[in-house]
């Protein structure tokens, strides 16, 4: 399906506001992409189902670039994975 996670939230990214994937990098703000807070929550929606992890409620000081969220959702997966195997 995808080759990675980067690939899996990037795609998700670009197929929510009509990119692709090869526009966005690490760096590129949802400011950027006119990303109001419908479509952020829209996109950590659907990164929570494809993932399998809780993404919400997102921190104060949420993600705010492509990159961050790639981490925040390496986090997540990480936790998820260490609360099965306790």
């Amino acid at each position: 399906m995808f080759k990675s996670l980067e690939d899996a939230v990037v795609t998700v990214i670009g197929d929510h506001y009509g990119l692709y994937g090869r526009l966005l990098d690490p760096e590129t703000r949802f400011a950027d992409l006119r990303s109001d807070e419908v479509d952020y929550l829209e996109v950590v929606m659907t990164l929570e189902e494809l993932l399998g992890c809780t993404l919400l409620p997102l921190p104060l000081n949420r993600p705010q670039t492509v990159g961050a969220i790639i981490e925040y959702c390496r986090s997540a997966v990480q936790r998820r994975r260490q609360s099965k195997e306790e």
